[in-house]
Protein backbone atom coordinates (compact mmCIF):
# COMPACT_ATOMS: atom_id res chain seq x y z
CA UNK A 1 0.00 0.00 0.00
CA UNK A 2 1.51 3.53 -1.20
CA UNK A 3 1.91 5.81 1.71
CA UNK A 4 1.57 9.69 0.80
CA UNK A 5 2.47 12.54 2.64
CA UNK A 6 1.77 16.07 1.92
CA UNK A 7 4.58 19.19 3.28
CA UNK A 8 4.16 19.01 7.29
CA UNK A 9 4.40 14.62 7.18
CA UNK A 10 7.46 12.49 6.20
CA UNK A 11 9.93 14.13 3.99
CA UNK A 12 12.87 12.75 2.82
CA UNK A 13 16.24 14.30 3.07
CA UNK A 14 17.96 14.46 -0.40
CA UNK A 15 21.35 16.08 0.34
CA UNK A 16 24.43 14.37 -0.86
CA UNK A 17 28.10 15.05 0.52
CA UNK A 18 30.76 16.57 -1.32
CA UNK A 19 34.79 16.96 -0.66
CA UNK A 20 35.17 20.60 -0.96
CA UNK A 21 32.68 24.10 -0.84
CA UNK A 22 32.31 24.93 -4.43
CA UNK A 23 30.85 28.39 -6.38
CA UNK A 24 30.76 30.22 -9.34
CA UNK A 25 33.09 32.86 -9.06
CA UNK A 26 31.73 36.25 -10.76
CA UNK A 27 34.94 37.05 -12.43
CA UNK A 28 34.56 33.69 -14.56
CA UNK A 29 30.62 33.18 -14.68
CA UNK A 30 28.62 33.69 -17.97
CA UNK A 31 24.84 35.38 -17.94
CA UNK A 32 21.74 34.20 -15.76
CA UNK A 33 20.90 32.34 -18.47
CA UNK A 34 20.94 32.23 -22.44
CA UNK A 35 17.14 32.76 -23.23
CA UNK A 36 15.75 29.69 -25.23
CA UNK A 37 18.47 27.62 -23.80
CA UNK A 38 18.23 26.42 -20.51
CA UNK A 39 19.04 23.20 -20.01
CA UNK A 40 19.78 20.45 -17.18
CA UNK A 41 23.33 20.46 -18.19
CA UNK A 42 23.34 24.38 -17.18
CA UNK A 43 22.76 22.74 -13.18
CA UNK A 44 26.35 22.29 -12.26
CA UNK A 45 27.25 20.33 -9.17
CA UNK A 46 29.16 23.54 -8.07
CA UNK A 47 26.35 26.05 -8.53
CA UNK A 48 24.42 23.27 -5.78
CA UNK A 49 26.94 22.98 -3.08
CA UNK A 50 26.03 24.86 0.03
CA UNK A 51 27.62 24.58 3.80
CA UNK A 52 25.69 26.33 6.61
CA UNK A 53 24.60 25.31 8.50
CA UNK A 54 25.65 21.50 8.09
CA UNK A 55 28.95 20.51 9.86
CA UNK A 56 30.24 19.90 5.79
CA UNK A 57 29.75 20.92 2.70
CA UNK A 58 26.23 19.10 0.74
CA UNK A 59 24.80 19.80 -2.53
CA UNK A 60 21.06 20.23 -2.71
CA UNK A 61 20.32 17.31 -4.90
CA UNK A 62 16.43 18.17 -4.77
CA UNK A 63 16.34 21.18 -5.40
CA UNK A 64 18.84 20.09 -8.78
CA UNK A 65 16.15 17.19 -9.74
CA UNK A 66 12.84 20.09 -9.32
CA UNK A 67 14.85 22.69 -11.44
CA UNK A 68 15.80 20.27 -14.15
CA UNK A 69 11.90 18.74 -13.96
CA UNK A 70 10.83 22.52 -14.78
CA UNK A 71 13.60 23.43 -17.25
CA UNK A 72 12.60 19.90 -18.80
CA UNK A 73 8.98 21.20 -19.08
CA UNK A 74 8.67 24.49 -19.66
CA UNK A 75 11.42 26.53 -19.36
CA UNK A 76 10.10 30.01 -19.38
CA UNK A 77 8.65 29.14 -16.09
CA UNK A 78 12.15 29.76 -14.67
CA UNK A 79 12.35 33.20 -16.88
CA UNK A 80 9.56 34.61 -15.79
CA UNK A 81 10.66 33.99 -11.92
CA UNK A 82 14.22 35.69 -12.51
CA UNK A 83 14.26 39.39 -12.14
CA UNK A 84 17.42 40.75 -14.08
CA UNK A 85 18.89 44.36 -14.27
CA UNK A 86 17.44 46.10 -17.24
CA UNK A 87 15.66 42.85 -18.15
CA UNK A 88 18.99 41.92 -19.72
CA UNK A 89 19.98 38.23 -18.64
CA UNK A 90 22.94 38.98 -20.05
CA UNK A 91 24.41 39.96 -16.34
CA UNK A 92 26.73 39.26 -13.37
CA UNK A 93 24.90 42.12 -11.30
CA UNK A 94 22.39 41.63 -8.47
CA UNK A 95 19.63 39.75 -10.19
CA UNK A 96 16.04 38.99 -8.33
CA UNK A 97 14.60 35.30 -8.01
CA UNK A 98 11.17 34.40 -6.60
CA UNK A 99 10.36 31.06 -5.19
CA UNK A 100 7.29 29.53 -2.78
CA UNK A 101 7.51 29.22 0.57
CA UNK A 102 7.36 25.20 1.00
CA UNK A 103 4.14 24.87 2.96
CA UNK A 104 2.37 28.12 2.78
CA UNK A 105 2.96 29.02 -1.12
CA UNK A 106 3.29 31.94 -0.69
CA UNK A 107 6.08 33.77 -3.19
CA UNK A 108 9.58 34.94 -1.72
CA UNK A 109 11.95 37.27 -3.43
CA UNK A 110 15.41 36.99 -2.49
CA UNK A 111 18.36 39.52 -4.36
CA UNK A 112 21.47 37.74 -5.48
CA UNK A 113 24.88 38.86 -6.14
CA UNK A 114 27.81 36.40 -7.20
CA UNK A 115 30.67 36.15 -4.88
CA UNK A 116 33.50 37.82 -6.02
CA UNK A 117 35.51 35.04 -5.47
CA UNK A 118 34.97 31.81 -3.33
CA UNK A 119 35.47 30.79 0.23
CA UNK A 120 38.06 27.90 -0.09
CA UNK A 121 39.19 29.06 -3.80
CA UNK A 122 37.63 27.20 -6.15
CA UNK A 123 35.92 28.54 -8.86
CA UNK A 124 32.77 26.51 -11.26
CA UNK A 125 32.72 25.97 -14.46
CA UNK A 126 34.06 29.45 -16.52
CA UNK A 127 31.32 30.54 -18.59
CA UNK A 128 28.41 28.70 -16.81
CA UNK A 129 25.29 30.22 -16.62
CA UNK A 130 24.27 30.79 -13.26
CA UNK A 131 20.32 30.73 -12.99
CA UNK A 132 20.87 27.61 -10.89
CA UNK A 133 23.21 29.44 -8.54
CA UNK A 134 20.72 32.13 -7.84
CA UNK A 135 18.23 29.59 -6.84
CA UNK A 136 20.35 27.98 -4.77
CA UNK A 137 21.24 30.64 -2.38
CA UNK A 138 17.32 31.76 -2.68
CA UNK A 139 16.31 28.05 -1.51
CA UNK A 140 18.82 28.29 1.25
CA UNK A 141 17.81 31.46 2.95
CA UNK A 142 13.87 30.29 2.36
CA UNK A 143 14.39 26.89 3.65
CA UNK A 144 17.55 25.13 4.42
CA UNK A 145 19.08 28.09 6.28
CA UNK A 146 15.97 27.49 8.59
CA UNK A 147 16.58 24.22 9.75
CA UNK A 148 14.48 22.62 8.13
CA UNK A 149 14.54 19.36 6.47
CA UNK A 150 14.83 19.76 2.53
CA UNK A 151 13.33 16.97 0.07
CA UNK A 152 11.81 16.12 -3.38
CA UNK A 153 8.44 17.80 -2.16
CA UNK A 154 9.41 20.79 -0.58
CA UNK A 155 11.73 21.51 -3.50
CA UNK A 156 9.28 21.35 -6.15
CA UNK A 157 7.17 23.61 -4.04
CA UNK A 158 9.81 25.92 -3.88
CA UNK A 159 10.02 25.96 -7.59
CA UNK A 160 6.68 25.82 -8.88
CA UNK A 161 4.25 27.51 -6.18
CA UNK A 162 2.01 24.21 -6.35
CA UNK A 163 1.10 22.01 -3.35
CA UNK A 164 3.38 18.55 -3.99
CA UNK A 165 2.72 15.10 -2.90
CA UNK A 166 5.16 12.21 -1.97
CA UNK A 167 4.30 9.21 -2.09
CA UNK A 168 5.92 5.49 -0.48
CA UNK A 169 5.17 2.76 -2.16
CA UNK A 170 5.34 -0.83 -0.95
CA UNK A 171 8.37 -2.36 -3.30
CA UNK A 172 6.19 -5.85 -2.53
CA UNK A 173 3.13 -4.38 -4.49
CA UNK A 174 1.99 -5.24 -8.07
CA UNK A 175 -0.65 -2.81 -7.68
CA UNK A 176 1.78 -0.05 -6.36
CA UNK A 177 3.88 -0.49 -9.49
CA UNK A 178 1.01 -0.92 -11.76
CA UNK A 179 0.19 3.13 -10.11
CA UNK A 180 3.39 4.10 -10.77
CA UNK A 181 3.28 3.14 -14.49
CA UNK A 182 0.38 4.60 -15.07
CA UNK A 183 1.24 7.79 -13.41
CA UNK A 184 4.50 7.72 -15.60
CA UNK A 185 2.60 7.23 -18.73
CA UNK A 186 -0.59 10.08 -18.15
CA UNK A 187 1.42 12.89 -16.46
CA UNK A 188 5.35 12.42 -17.25
CA UNK A 189 5.13 15.18 -20.30
CA UNK A 190 3.01 17.68 -19.19
CA UNK A 191 3.35 17.82 -14.91
CA UNK A 192 7.00 17.40 -13.18
CA UNK A 193 7.16 13.98 -11.72
CA UNK A 194 10.41 13.44 -9.56
CA UNK A 195 11.98 9.76 -8.01
CA UNK A 196 13.50 9.37 -4.74
CA UNK A 197 15.84 6.54 -5.40
CA UNK A 198 16.77 4.89 -2.06
CA UNK A 199 20.21 6.11 -0.63
CA UNK A 200 22.01 2.60 -1.63
CA UNK A 201 20.12 2.30 -4.88
CA UNK A 202 22.84 0.74 -8.03
CA UNK A 203 21.69 2.81 -10.69
CA UNK A 204 22.56 6.45 -9.92
CA UNK A 205 25.35 6.26 -7.11
CA UNK A 206 24.65 9.44 -4.77
CA UNK A 207 21.93 10.71 -6.87
CA UNK A 208 18.56 10.44 -4.53
CA UNK A 209 16.24 12.70 -6.07
CA UNK A 210 16.15 12.80 -10.21
CA UNK A 211 13.80 14.19 -12.32
CA UNK A 212 11.48 11.76 -14.59
CA UNK A 213 11.50 13.21 -18.16
CA UNK A 214 9.83 10.96 -20.41
CA UNK A 215 9.35 7.74 -20.83
CA UNK A 216 8.66 4.86 -23.61
CA UNK A 217 6.17 2.06 -23.77
CA UNK A 218 6.21 -1.05 -26.60
CA UNK A 219 3.26 -2.71 -24.90
CA UNK A 220 5.11 -4.91 -22.66
CA UNK A 221 7.54 -2.36 -21.03
CA UNK A 222 7.93 1.15 -19.98
CA UNK A 223 11.28 2.37 -20.17
CA UNK A 224 11.57 5.65 -17.97
CA UNK A 225 14.23 8.32 -19.17
CA UNK A 226 15.51 10.05 -16.25
CA UNK A 227 18.49 13.38 -15.45
CA UNK A 228 21.39 11.84 -13.47
CA UNK A 229 22.01 15.19 -11.24
CA UNK A 230 24.66 16.33 -13.19
CA UNK A 231 25.43 14.41 -15.29
CA UNK A 232 23.39 13.16 -18.54
CA UNK A 233 19.83 11.82 -19.39
CA UNK A 234 19.64 8.01 -18.56
CA UNK A 235 17.07 5.78 -20.15
CA UNK A 236 16.14 2.60 -17.71
CA UNK A 237 13.98 -0.13 -17.57
CA UNK A 238 10.62 0.71 -14.71
CA UNK A 239 11.28 -2.84 -13.11
CA UNK A 240 15.08 -1.74 -12.42
CA UNK A 241 14.26 1.71 -11.29
CA UNK A 242 11.58 -0.03 -9.11
CA UNK A 243 14.21 -2.07 -7.06
CA UNK A 244 15.95 0.97 -6.35
CA UNK A 245 13.07 3.47 -5.18
CA UNK A 246 11.78 4.92 -2.41
CA UNK A 247 9.37 7.33 -2.94
CA UNK A 248 7.91 9.52 -5.67
CA UNK A 249 6.91 13.00 -6.12
CA UNK A 250 4.45 14.55 -8.11
CA UNK A 251 2.00 18.32 -8.27
CA UNK A 252 -1.23 17.43 -5.86
CA UNK A 253 -3.44 18.32 -8.41
CA UNK A 254 -1.30 17.70 -11.64
CA UNK A 255 -0.77 21.12 -12.38
CA UNK A 256 0.42 22.80 -15.29
CA UNK A 257 2.49 26.11 -15.73
CA UNK A 258 0.28 29.35 -16.77
CA UNK A 259 1.19 32.66 -18.40
CA UNK A 260 1.73 33.99 -14.41
CA UNK A 261 5.13 33.77 -11.97
CA UNK A 262 4.75 32.23 -8.81
CA UNK A 263 1.86 34.15 -6.79
CA UNK A 264 1.33 36.27 -9.65
CA UNK A 265 3.68 38.17 -8.14
CA UNK A 266 4.87 42.11 -9.57
CA UNK A 267 8.09 44.04 -8.81
CA UNK A 268 9.11 46.87 -10.50
CA UNK A 269 11.85 46.75 -12.83
CA UNK A 270 15.25 46.01 -11.62
CA UNK A 271 17.88 48.91 -12.19
CA UNK A 272 19.60 49.18 -15.27
CA UNK A 273 23.09 47.87 -15.41
CA UNK A 274 25.43 50.92 -15.25
CA UNK A 275 26.78 52.49 -18.37
CA UNK A 276 30.38 51.55 -18.96
CA UNK A 277 32.66 54.60 -19.00
CA UNK A 278 34.06 56.01 -22.55
CA UNK A 279 36.44 54.64 -23.68
CA UNK A 280 39.75 57.11 -24.53
CA UNK A 281 43.43 56.49 -25.56
CA UNK A 282 44.77 57.54 -21.96
CA UNK A 283 42.10 56.50 -20.09
CA UNK A 284 43.30 53.50 -17.52
CA UNK A 285 42.03 49.77 -17.37
CA UNK A 286 38.83 49.84 -15.13
CA UNK A 287 38.13 46.75 -13.03
CA UNK A 288 34.73 46.47 -12.02
CA UNK A 289 33.92 46.09 -8.22
CA UNK A 290 31.79 43.38 -7.53
CA UNK A 291 29.64 42.69 -4.11
CA UNK A 292 30.85 39.85 -2.72
CA UNK A 293 27.89 37.21 -0.75
CA UNK A 294 28.48 33.66 -0.33
CA UNK A 295 25.49 31.09 1.06
CA UNK A 296 26.52 31.44 4.24
CA UNK A 297 25.39 34.66 4.57
CA UNK A 298 21.35 35.22 4.28
CA UNK A 299 20.44 37.46 1.62
CA UNK A 300 17.98 39.85 1.50
CA UNK A 301 14.19 38.08 1.03
CA UNK A 302 10.91 40.15 0.66
CA UNK A 303 7.39 38.45 1.44
CA UNK A 304 4.86 39.37 -0.45
CA UNK A 305 1.58 38.56 -0.49
CA UNK A 306 -0.74 39.73 -3.04
CA UNK A 307 -4.29 40.18 -3.27
CA UNK A 308 -6.27 37.96 -5.45
CA UNK A 309 -9.61 37.47 -6.74
CA UNK A 310 -10.87 34.08 -8.00
CA UNK A 311 -11.41 33.35 -12.04
CA UNK A 312 -13.37 31.49 -13.64
CA UNK A 313 -12.32 29.34 -16.61
CA UNK A 314 -8.82 28.52 -18.07
CA UNK A 315 -7.16 26.06 -20.12
CA UNK A 316 -4.25 23.41 -20.84
CA UNK A 317 -3.52 20.63 -19.35
CA UNK A 318 -4.97 17.36 -19.24
CA UNK A 319 -7.10 15.50 -16.65
CA UNK A 320 -11.02 15.95 -15.96
CA UNK A 321 -10.56 20.24 -16.76
CA UNK A 322 -8.58 22.95 -16.09
CA UNK A 323 -9.42 26.69 -13.92
CA UNK A 324 -7.36 29.15 -12.42
CA UNK A 325 -6.96 29.45 -8.92
CA UNK A 326 -6.62 32.17 -6.54
CA UNK A 327 -3.04 33.22 -8.08
CA UNK A 328 -4.39 33.12 -11.17
CA UNK A 329 -2.30 30.48 -12.62
CA UNK A 330 -3.75 27.43 -14.93
CA UNK A 331 -4.35 24.06 -12.71
CA UNK A 332 -5.38 21.20 -14.52
CA UNK A 333 -7.43 17.98 -12.48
Amino acid sequence: MIFSATLGGVVLAILGNVEQVSAINATAAGPVYVPGGLDCKDITRDQMVTMAPFEESVTMDDLAAAMCSIVHKNQGWITKNVYTPGGKPDTQLMTGFVLAQPESLQPQWTNVTLPASDPEGVVGVPGTNWWPYGYKVSYYNLWTFKGQASGCDNALEAVTGFDATTEYPDLTSDTDKAELLNMLRQHVDSSPILLGMSASNKLLGNSECVAALTTGWDGKTLNVTIYDNYNTARTFNLDDIWSNLESWTHLTNWDVFGGAPIGNITFPPMPAPPAPPPATSESPSITPTTTTTSTSVVATTTTTTTTTTTHGGGGGGGGGGCKRDIWGRVRCI
